[in-house]
């Protein structure tokens, strides 16, 4: 099973905006959380900076 074309273009989305706000790069651990707002076009991830694995953090993209 595969990840869905969606999910793969909200990591992308979700690793950008991390690294233009951080200036360093993200591994995403989980996706989720898109019902609740009146688009659906936020969403939740789970995330760690590559260079600091225990520093793991929920976002709000």
């Amino acid at each position: 099973m595969g990840i869905f074309a969606s999910t793969k273009s909200e990591v992308r989305i979700a690793k950008k905006v991390l690294k233009e706000k951080y200036n360093e790069d993200f591994k995403i651990i989980s996706l989720g959380g898109r019902g609740g707002t009146l688009t659906n076009d936020t969403f939740t991830i789970k995330c760690y900076p590559v260079s600091d694995p225990d520093c793991i953090f929920k976002a709000e993209i």
